[in-house]
């Protein structure tokens, strides 16, 4: 949705239209078929914000509630335990020391493991306010790609103030198994901004996840050894295991 219509949209919700503009706007709507499916899905996703904050306000004062119990359970049990280790030192036998536990093998690395640790992110999201981008990962989380990509989609995905959009719509792509429209559009936008380096270590690293599950094995390997290269972290450190693994 462009942002002169979100503002549009938003002047009718707020009632800020005179009379002779709401009725411009509700004629528009009976018209329209699709400038009213926009005013649906933004009072879709303003009914989703007001919903969280409700959620949130209620879920603040039962943790209020809970913490001053806590701190007091907190002290007692920390007094107990601090008695028993002090009486455990005090008496404790003497006894051979014991050989460490085996190191533990790391917990291997697989596409769905890495993709569930991923989360749009909406810093450079602009005229949106917090309770929209709650609104937004609230679709997200509930696997509304098709919507989501629709959004995304109205946006110029090229620009660099758009990026967050790019990403929110890859991960939806992702999500739908759209494996090659991924690794279209991040190198879409990389050749469109060959110098602008905001998130390029996010962007390699969602596209090697996207070649990796089209079983374009070396094509991800590159992309995972550019982000050890570069030291694109949190990223690095699992490029350097997947390197070593594959």
């Amino acid at each position: 949705m462009k942002e002169e219509l979100q503002d549009y949209i938003a002047s009718y919700w707020n009632r800020e239209l005179s009379n002779e503009e709401k009725q411009l706007f509700e004629n528009r709507c009976a018209t329209d078929e699709a400038f009213a499916r926009e005013v649906a899905l933004n009072r879709h996703l303003q009914h989703i914000a007001k919903e969280n904050y409700k959620k949130q306000l209620k879920e603040n004062y039962f943790t209020q509630q809970k913490q001053g119990r806590n701190r007091r359970i907190l002290l007692i049990g920390g007094a107990l335990i601090a008695i028993v280790v002090i009486s455990f030192l005090l008496f404790k036998p003497k006894t051979e020391t014991a050989s460490p536990p085996p190191a533990q093998e790391p917990t291997s690395l697989t596409p769905e493991r890495i993709y569930a640790q991923l989360k749009p992110t909406f810093n450079d999201v602009r005229n949106n306010s917090a309770d929209n981008n709650t609104a937004l990962l609230e679709l997200y989380n509930n696997q509304q790609y098709d919507t989501l990509i629709t959004l995304a989609n109205q946006k110029d995905l090229n620009q660099p103030q758009n990026l967050d959009w790019l990403i929110l719509k890859t991960l939806s792509s992702y999500g739908q198994g759209n494996y090659s429209q991924v690794v279209q559009d991040i190198s879409t936008y990389q050749n469109a901004n060959p110098n602008n380096a905001n998130e390029e270590g996010k962007l390699l690293w969602i596209q090697a996840l996207a070649h990796w599950k089209s079983n374009n094995i070396s094509a991800a390997k590159n992309n995972w050894e550019m982000i050890v290269k570069e030291e694109y972290r949190p990223y690095s450190i699992q490029a350097k295991e997947l390197l070593k693994n594959q």
